[in-house]
This record gives structure tokens, sequence and C-alpha cells, in this order.
């Protein structure tokens, strides 16, 4: 996935050298944030299914992106809409 379109492979790199968080994200960690949450995932990515995922926050919102994988959510519509839906209401 380095090398797909779009991907600074700099950043890439940066992201996977940086620490590992000192806790890591836990169902009650997620219980406690307030604010709205909107998870959106891709039917075909590899981190599905994001139910779970969804329901620990106290205000998560999941969308499911068809025909979608990992690489492709951020460009794909239904994301795009979905986010711009989200941040509306």
């Amino acid at each position: 996935h380095g090398r797909a379109a779009g991907n600074d492979p700099v950043a890439l790199v940066a992201c996977l050298r940086r620490p590992m968080p000192s806790e890591p994200v836990t169902e009650a960690r997620c219980a406690a944030v307030q604010s709205r949450v909107l998870v959106a995932i891709g039917a075909e990515d590899f981190a599905h299914p994001a139910d779970r995922l969804a329901a620990a926050f106290p205000n998560g919102t999941l969308k499911v992106l068809r025909r979608c994988d990992h690489s492709a959510t951020p460009e794909h519509f239904g994301f795009i809409d979905a986010m711009l839906g989200f941040l509306e209401s």
C-alpha cells in the first residue's frame, strides 16, 4: 500500500516508526468519549467489521462503504458523502 496513488512514503514510514500509545484503545476508553464519532469502513476492508468499535462510543455512528477496501476509503464517494453529512448534522 505504500506505493498506492496519493500515499506519501516518507509520511508512511514516520507513522510506522512512531511510538506506540502507552495505553491501548479499549471499549472503556471509547465509552468516555462524549463527542459524536463517525466510524467509516469499507465492506472489503481487512479491518471489517467495525460494529463493535462504533458501538463502543456513546455517540458513535457506523457507515459501511459498499465495494470499498482499506486503501480506497478516503476517496470513496460514499465516505465523502457520509463525512459531509455527519459534519452538517
